[in-house]
């Protein structure tokens, strides 16, 4: 081998090394955006997992309360149709009771009616 391809194949090689140096700090900038990136969406994700929650609790809060606001209206329609329900016993039992003494009033005008209609038919 020649003194001239000698010096050709140690420019390659040095072209080569330099070339793999470069790529290596290309690679190592490519790593270190990767990393960044990784990192910055690993905040995000923290960030949007604490928001989240955060509004989960909120709407927990929300919904309880208007479970018991719910809660509290359907106690007081329970207590107004208890209180209906008596009523309407105590309506039912009243009308009956009248009822039955119309009916022996009526019971008592058919017997006296027919007690006049016997006597004036016996005249």
């Amino acid at each position: 081998m020649s003194d001239e391809q000698t010096e050709i194949l140690r420019g390659i090689w040095q072209e080569l090394k330099d070339l793999g140096k470069n790529l290596g700090d290309r690679i190592d900038r490519t790593n270190q955006r990767l990393d960044e990136t990784r990192d910055a969406v690993r905040a995000e994700l923290a960030e949007t997992r604490d928001a989240l929650r955060a509004e989960l609790a909120e709407t927990r809060r929300e919904l309880s309360a208007r479970i018991d606001g719910t809660n509290t209206r359907l106690d007081k329609v329970e207590e107004a149709l208890r209180e209906l329900a008596a009523q309407q016993l105590m309506l039912t039992r009243y009308v009956g009771t009248v009822v039955d003494r119309h009916e022996q009033a009526i019971a008592d005008l058919r017997e006296r009616l027919g007690r006049l209609e016997g006597a004036g038919a016996g005249h």
